[in-house]
């Protein structure tokens, strides 16, 4: 008796191929959305961060990351989102964050409006 082929070592591979590339591709579209960066994994200090449902953009420059600042997130990557602290106002967000990676640290901007 024949035994029916369930498909061909071939047409497995590519079936394989496409899965992965479709996984890679996803993964590289969420890391652009998410950080701005172009890779498979974000950095600790990417160019764009995300708190509080706020968007924060990467300074040049800026102000020094003041004695009073406390650890408020985590970026994508694992760097550590520092803040001033807030007053106690619904929905108030700080217009400029920090984010340290090892000894370097970034300022970011708010970007955009409520």
């Amino acid at each position: 008796m024949h035994r029916p082929r369930h498909g061909s070592p071939a047409a497995l591979a590519v079936i394989v191929l496409l899965v992965a590339v479709t996984a890679l591709c996803g993964r590289l579209a969420w890391v652009r959305a998410e950080t701005g960066e172009a890779g498979l994994t974000p950095s600790p200090a990417p160019p764009k961060v995300h708190l509080a449902d706020r968007d924060y953009l990467r300074a040049t420059g800026g102000l020094p990351l003041p004695a009073t600042a406390r650890e408020v997130g985590t970026t994508s990557g694992g760097g550590a989102i520092l803040s001033e602290p807030m007053p106690r106002v619904p929905d108030a967000v700080p217009v400029v964050v920090w984010v340290r990676d090892g000894a370097a640290v970034a300022q970011y901007s708010l970007s955009g409006g409520p």
